[in-house]
């Protein structure tokens, strides 16, 4: 199994060791499995790569606010948008159509997360995971039509779901939620 320290010390993705022990926690008993993963936030793709090398069998897609010219098609498929836009993010999910992972590591504020979570979590299969982190960056801002900080919001979904301390020791740093 891939080290997950070293190819994102190696890839320089800005994953830290609490990234590399969660993921490994989390992914290493689907690493024979078909996976389809999406991530939000890939600056240059230094994460895809790092997932691709990791699964077995993946099928990646990304999405970043600006052009990713660092990725060619055969690692994944890149969506240029904003996640805070519904009809982008209703074309995301539509496009995609299922999920067994998503990594939100985008825009770290409430409107980026609240609606990517609304387009996207219904297209996480059962057994499917949905991870946001960096949540300490605005833990209590709430912008655009969000009504609630998003660790507020989070914890009003209705299903299991884990936190782990991440930079600065925030204590709800990253959300795991488990689709039943």
């Amino acid at each position: 199994m891939l080290d997950l320290r070293k190819a994102f010390d190696n890839e320089r993705c800005g994953k830290k060791d609490f990234h590399a022990e969660l993921y490994e926690k989390l992914f290493a008993p689907r690493i024979h499995d078909h996976i389809r993963m999406l991530e939000i936030g890939v600056w240059h793709g230094e994460s895809l790569r790092v997932w691709k090398k990791f699964f077995e069998s993946l099928t990646l897609y990304g999405i970043d606010m600006n052009s990713v010219t660092d990725i060619d098609e055969s690692i994944a498929t890149i969506f240029i948008g904003d996640t805070a836009w519904p009809k982008f993010m209703h074309n995301v999910a539509k496009a995609v159509k299922e999920l067994d992972i998503v990594i939100d590591d985008g825009g770290h504020f409430s409107d980026d997360q609240q609606v990517a979570f609304e387009h996207l979590w219904p297209i996480v299969k059962s057994g499917g995971l949905y991870i946001v982190e960096d949540l300490w960056v605005a833990p209590d801002r709430v912008v655009g039509d969000c009504n609630l900080d998003t660790i507020t919001y989070l914890e009003k979904v209705d299903c299991k779901k884990e936190w782990y301390k991440g930079f600065n020791d925030f204590e709800k740093d990253i959300c795991v939620l488990y689709k039943e």
